[in-house]
């Protein structure tokens, strides 16, 4: 699969990229884009995973967590379920935790 950047996208809310994690997954043959990231960057609150299931054009969005939220990244496990590590902070000053979340596509909405 091949991902080609078409331009800015206007409609995909303003995020961090060092805080942001992008992966790409197959279901039922077709390619979906993930891409976790800051709802607020300049706060570093509310993880949101995005989903595009036409490379990149349009996305959906869920909130995975209101609190603090930094440096996430993706990963496809063998199950096809969607693994997410984030920092679960705002900032070093509230402690370094970190979270390992295993999520079901279909509750991103992707069947």
């Amino acid at each position: 699969m091949e991902w080609k950047v078409k331009g800015y996208d206007n409609a995909m809310p303003p995020y961090s990229p060092e805080d942001s994690g992008l992966a790409e997954m197959l279901r039922n043959g077709k390619q979906v884009l993930l891409f976790s990231r800051c709802g607020n960057p300049a706060r570093r609150e509310q993880l949101v995973l995005s989903a595009s299931l036409n490379g990149g054009e349009t996305w959906q969005h869920k909130v995975v967590c209101e609190g603090g939220a930094n440096y996430s990244d993706l990963v496809i496990l063998p199950d096809g379920r969607i693994g997410l590590l984030y920092g679960n902070s705002a900032s070093i000053s509230d402690g370094l935790a970190v979270k390992f979340l295993r999520l079901n596509p279909a509750w991103l909405g992707l069947y």
